[in-house]
């Protein structure tokens, strides 16, 4: 009877510790080795691919490329004519980003002179301000512009369940989440909670991503859909992506209650531009001034260093010659 009763002790209290406070706490920390590790792996990836991609929402449809140049990266699209009602023609459209700016231009196919639409340094720089958001709607290791893999154990990203999924073509690993502090995820209103679905076979990359947000008193609903190929070496095998924004506060009639967002991928591969399509001069106009100055100030440091070395190779060859004993 003893040892029946110690072997219950043992067996609830191992239950109550692999599940403190609901949560599954071996699944939780392969999330947070094995599944971070595969979700930096893929942020790594994006950082160099380029990705052609077609987003249709209601009856518009953009044909978008993307470059990743490091942390910097090219942004190249065309506008229809049905989108500028006071401009007849199409547009031709960049936005880029470099070491020292931010920059959007655009010029009419018809012409060859670009115009300046923006141009921020990057301390003015806001990402949630620009087109940029529709390239992360195709990205399944972000929430948001938020790196997951950064989210995960992150104060303020409290994970209150955790499961693996039944029943399902592959192995699917579920969480759900709370925001408990102000400014942990770059989102459109104010982020609450939400669900994340990872598929640890590819990578641990996102298949579902649900938000449940509040704007001014309102709330909404914002659900990402990753759909994949076949299993590749490849890290990013997202064939096609959508986000579907529900406006609970709108009416049933209301054409504005659901929004939705398809993102059919045409190209993923590892295609380069040239670093200096990501500057001005590339497309004739002018460098900002503060850019300008940065890099005078950076060829003023890099000579400043190589004389720096010269005068130390300088210095080393003269005290050896110094120091060798005299010829007898």
């Amino acid at each position: 009877m003893g040892k029946f009763v110690s072997s219950v002790f043992l067996f609830v209290f191992l239950s109550v510790s692999l599940f403190a406070d609901g949560v599954d706490q071996a699944l939780l920390a392969r999330l947070q080795s094995e599944g971070c590790a595969g979700l930096r792996a893929q942020e790594k990836y994006l950082n160099h691919i380029h990705l052609r991609f077609l987003q249709s929402t209601q009856d518009r449809k953009f044909e978008y490329d993307y470059y990743g140049n490091g942390k910097n990266f090219l942004l190249k699209m065309e506008i229809p004519s049905e989108m500028w009602e006071a401009k007849p023609d199409h547009f031709e459209y960049r936005m880029g980003k470099n070491e020292l700016y931010f920059f959007e231009i655009h010029k009419k196919k018809t012409e060859e002179e670009w115009e300046i639409v923006e141009c921020l340094d990057l301390k003015s720089f806001d990402i949630e301000e620009t087109d940029l958001t529709d390239v992360f709607d195709t990205f399944p290791c972000y929430l948001f512009r938020s790196s997951l893999a950064d989210l995960i154990g992150k104060p303020g990203f409290e994970i209150t369940r955790i499961e693996s999924v039944p029943d399902q073509p592959e192995e699917t690993v579920s969480f759900d989440f709370e925001i408990t502090k102000d400014n942990v995820v770059e989102a459109l209103g104010e982020l609450k909670t939400g669900n994340v679905q990872l598929l640890p076979e590819r990578s641990w990359a996102a298949k579902e991503i649900t938000l449940n947000c509040n704007r001014g008193g309102n709330q909404f609903v914002t659900a990402f859909t990753f759909t994949y190929g076949e299993k590749s070496s490849e890290l990013y095998q997202v064939t096609h992506s959508q986000v579907r924004l529900s406006r609970d506060y709108a009416k049933s009639d209301d054409p504005l209650k659901f929004i939705t967002w398809d993102y059919e991928i045409l190209a993923a591969d590892h295609a380069k531009v040239p670093k200096k399509e990501l500057f001005l001069k590339y497309y004739g106009l002018d460098e900002p001034k503060y850019a300008s100055a940065a890099n005078l100030i950076r060829s003023i440091l890099l000579i400043a260093g190589v004389l720096l070395i010269l005068f130390s190779v300088w210095r080393r060859f003269h005290k050896n010659r110094s120091c060798a004993p005299d010829p007898q």
